[in-house]
């Protein structure tokens, strides 16, 4: 009798060498980078053995809060360095040579108000003021519990589904994803 999908995808995460049945997705190597090696959910893999619809291996959590944490990181880095940047000059190829466009950016920028709206998009309404408090504002945790008017537990709780809830989104945005951050700001770079 064959072992089930789920034992044999959870000894393909167990055993490297080992060909995993069922659908790995793309993302896992982003996965396996960014996981924590201590954690207890995914033995620092970054991928759950657990199926979600379609037969797929979930990420962990331990990569979402990374994710987000690095992208965090940046927003902040920005914000305590303000200084107005150049102009960047892109092109954007098209068929023909004389068909590809030139166009202007200014990646830092886009990056903070990227990151602000996706965040306000992608949050509950209950889940916001606590992002505000916490992150954007940089409110320790007494000040923001009085300001969002939450117990402690309830707090951290929130800022654990805020880490969680916008690092899957950062890294799965289409067509143009906050996270990996050199991707973002240079662009996807072709090998060979």
């Amino acid at each position: 009798m064959a072992a089930p999908v789920i034992a044999r995808v959870e000894m393909a995460l167990v055993n490297p060498s080992a060909k995993p049945v069922g659908v790995m997705p793309a993302e896992v190597g982003i996965w396996r980078a960014n996981a924590r090696h201590d954690c207890v959910s995914c033995g620092g893999y970054g991928a759950r053995g657990r199926y979600t619809t379609g037969r797929t291996v979930c990420m962990c959590d331990c990569v979402a809060r990374r994710v987000f944490r690095a992208c965090l990181a940046a927003y902040r880095e920005i914000h305590e360095h303000p200084f107005v940047q150049r102009v960047q000059w892109e092109r954007q190829m098209g068929g023909q040579p004389a068909e590809s466009v030139r166009y202007y950016q200014r990646k830092r920028e886009d990056y903070c108000a990227d990151f602000y709206l996706v965040a306000k998009r992608a949050l509950a309404a209950d889940l916001w003021p606590v992002f505000r408090a916490y992150f954007l504002e940089g409110c320790d945790w007494k000040t923001g519990t009085k300001i969002t008017k939450l117990s402690r537990g309830l707090f951290f709780h929130g800022v654990y589904r805020i880490e969680k809830t916008l690092g899957r989104t950062f890294l799965t945005l289409k067509p143009y994803a906050l996270f990996p951050l050199d991707e973002y700001f240079y662009g996807t770079r072709r090998r060979g």
